[in-house]
């Protein structure tokens, strides 16, 4: 039996979280497997790790992802993370802070 949208939708009774080091985003097929299985876990917020994109590819995330994005990009050092927000959830951010090479994000808001 096919599942509702309704069922793909986070909660407002409680919050799903998820951590996942992705190993990269760049590939269109893995990219949309990745997000396809955060939305059949009912992610609410979502930390992920080894994202691998560059400021420039923050679309391709927007494309599959509906909420709010939150992107540390790759280089040299670091290579990537990202927090994603549900558009579900009530989150109003006050300040973010980047780190330059990549290796987290940090959001303050509530």
């Amino acid at each position: 039996m096919a599942q509702s949208n309704s069922n793909l939708i986070p909660s407002k009774d409680y919050l799903k979280i998820i951590s996942w080091n992705v190993k990269g985003l760049n590939q269109a097929v893995k990219r949309k497997r990745v997000f396809s299985h955060l939305q059949h876990l009912r992610a609410g917020i979502a930390f992920l790790q080894e994202t691998h994109l560059q400021k420039r590819d923050q679309t391709k995330i927007h494309r599959e992802w509906v909420g709010q994005l939150f992107h540390s990009q790759f280089n040299s050092k670091g290579r990537g993370v990202a927090i994603l927000v549900h558009k579900n959830i009530p989150f109003v951010v006050s300040d973010t802070i980047l780190d330059p090479n990549g290796r987290y994000v940090i959001v303050v808001g509530q």
